[in-house]
């Protein structure tokens, strides 16, 4: 069974569902979005579900919060869900330091980690990385610094698959994906904020550098460079992709991108998907139908959303 608490709640809704929630046994997936009690005219938060929960501590494998804030109630309650597997805190706020100790000294090991846009200290985070530890196989981050990547080399050997949005030059992001064995990596060079030329070029090329040749599935999206630096990408990846999605916003030649794609199939020989979400308006690009004569499968928007939404 699966519960879905999206919408703010007044107290007789609340009420209604933390009795539905008594009665149930092994719910495996929640979710809470805006977890709010009406007061007045004004929304205050009430973790009432959140405790409510724990009667279905052992069951719960899948936990996401969003835009949802925390107090020390709703914490311990989150740290006594022992099957957790996979957690979700996105635009989240009132995480603590002593919250991050309480979720340190939990049971549950996590295979599954996304922390979006959520406005607490860079230790924290690091500390919820470290607690997922080596289980941990996939990974949703777009707090990026020193102390974060540190924790997921630390303590995160195993991990497969890789979201990163990437807002702000970081020589240490780089470094530590090239330490790692992914196998599936999409780079968002922006997020929030969009990365500048300058910086997005710079670490484009080191990511060319530095990619592991376990990767297999690379997207990048939101690049904003010159055919020059794509090129140079392309000529330093030494990674036997079999899929390749790119987004490159105006600053580039779409033929010129397509003749480098190409040179990288006559070097490696393993590509198999391309997707660029220019592809849609060049379906009768000359080299675009060479990629489809080598065998490359062209992807087209629906292709590359539905890939996405099955990596993450």
């Amino acid at each position: 069974m699966k519960v879905y608490i999206h919408e703010k709640a007044d107290p007789g809704v609340l009420n209604a569902i933390v009795q539905i929630i008594k009665v149930q046994k092994g719910i495996k997936e929640v979710s809470f979005k805006n977890n709010m009690i009406l007061k007045g005219n004004l929304y205050q938060f009430r973790p009432l579900l959140v405790p409510v929960m724990e009667s279905q501590a052992n069951y719960v494998t899948s936990l996401a919060f969003r835009s949802v804030k925390f107090n020390d109630v709703s914490i311990i309650a989150l740290a006594g869900f022992h099957s957790l597997e996979s957690l979700c805190l996105q635009k989240c706020r009132n995480m603590t330091k002593e919250h991050s100790v309480m979720l340190s000294a939990a049971s549950f090991r996590l295979k599954f980690l996304s922390l979006l846009r959520n406005p607490w200290s860079n230790s924290i985070t690091a500390a919820l990385i470290a607690k997922a530890g080596v289980n941990l196989q996939q990974m949703v981050l777009d707090n990026v610094c020193t102390e974060t990547t540190q924790a997921a080399l630390d303590h995160c050997p195993n991990l497969t698959i890789l979201y990163i949005e990437v807002s702000v030059y970081n020589y240490s992001l780089i470094t530590w994906i090239g330490s790692t064995k992914i196998q599936q990596l999409e780079v968002s060079f922006g997020g929030i904020f969009r990365l500048s030329t300058e910086d997005t070029t710079k670490s484009l090329q080191l990511l060319g550098e530095h990619l592991p040749t376990s990767v297999v599935y690379l997207k990048l999206d939101g690049l904003y460079i010159s055919n020059e630096a794509f090129t140079g990408f392309i000529d330093n990846c030494k990674a036997p992709l079999s899929t390749l999605i790119i987004s490159i916003d105006c600053y580039h030649d779409f033929e010129e991108s397509i003749l480098t794609v190409l040179d990288f199939v006559s070097k490696h020989k393993t590509l198999k998907k391309y997707g660029n979400y220019d592809n849609n308006r060049y379906v009768q690009n000359m080299s675009i139908r060479e990629l489809e004569n080598r065998g490359i499968k062209i992807l087209n928007t629906y292709d590359i959303k539905s890939l996405s939404s099955k990596v993450f």
